[in-house]
């Protein structure tokens, strides 16, 4: 099983490679915890958890990361748009996790 910070570093890193998703945070971005000064909007993680499905027979695991997405704006225009990129870029994305560079 892939330890979830594993998962959340190559997420992060695929998020932060995205040109107008970084137009979209301007400021602080992506934070692995919230700031008490980070410039709005920004991307934090939330809870992560992980299942492990080993039956014997296969050795599968699911992993739940939560995004939490930070914004000052009136309405919710900014906060959909930032969703909506972070959904493109990671829609069918071949993460690179762990150390041995594997491809989940």
């Amino acid at each position: 099983m892939t330890a979830p910070g594993d998962l959340q570093q190559a997420l992060f890193l695929r998020l932060k490679s995205d040109a107008s998703l970084s137009a979209l945070l301007g400021g602080a971005g992506l934070l692995e915890r919230p700031a008490e000064n980070a410039a709005f909007p920004y991307v934090t993680c939330g809870q992560t958890s992980a299942f492990d499905w080993d039956t014997g027979t296969e050795n599968t695991d699911d992993q739940l990361i939560t995004l939490h997405v930070w914004s000052k704006a009136h309405g919710d225009a900014e906060t959909l748009a930032i969703m909506a990129a972070i959904q493109a870029r990671l829609a069918d994305a071949a993460l690179v996790i762990g150390p041995r560079g594997q491809t989940r």
